[in-house]
């Protein structure tokens, strides 16, 4: 099994999670997203803001 380090888990992918995971990406770090659905920010696309 291969030793996965991240510097942040967020469990969820919602609006605000993906916001949190776009704003930390810009300071490389490592993000592990948790979501149990198999597509993210659905809300999101029908608002048209994306």
């Amino acid at each position: 099994m291969k030793d996965f380090k991240y510097d942040l888990i967020i469990i969820g992918a919602g609006i605000s999670p993906l916001m949190i995971a776009d704003r930390l990406n810009n300071h490389k770090l490592k993000i592990f997203l948790l979501e149990e659905r198999k597509r993210v920010g659905t809300k999101l696309l029908m608002t048209g803001n994306a």
